[in-house]
């Protein structure tokens, strides 16, 4: 996967889309039971605003924990900012 295109042009550019998409898929990956779902989805939303969209996703699942959780984590992570 790292030669095609929108892999190798963010390792080029130095972006961190990569890195948040690996926090948002391990993060809506686990069982709707763990405490820590949202929080992943929540730091690359804090980082970069295009990862807030899943916090629908997890409204569109009847997740409401983790999108508080999500909720929370953005704030956590401005105030932190």
């Amino acid at each position: 996967c790292t030669f095609l295109e929108p892999v190798r042009a963010t390792l080029y550019f130095g972006q961190i889309n990569l890195v948040l998409m690996l926090l948002v898929m391990w993060d809506t990956e686990r069982g709707e039971r763990s405490r820590l779902t949202g929080i992943g989805v929540g730091i690359a939303a804090g980082i970069k605003l295009t990862p807030a969209y899943f916090i629908l996703h997890f409204l569109a699942v009847r997740q409401w924990r983790a999108a508080l959780a999500v909720l929370a984590t953005i704030a956590a992570t401005i105030g932190f900012g």
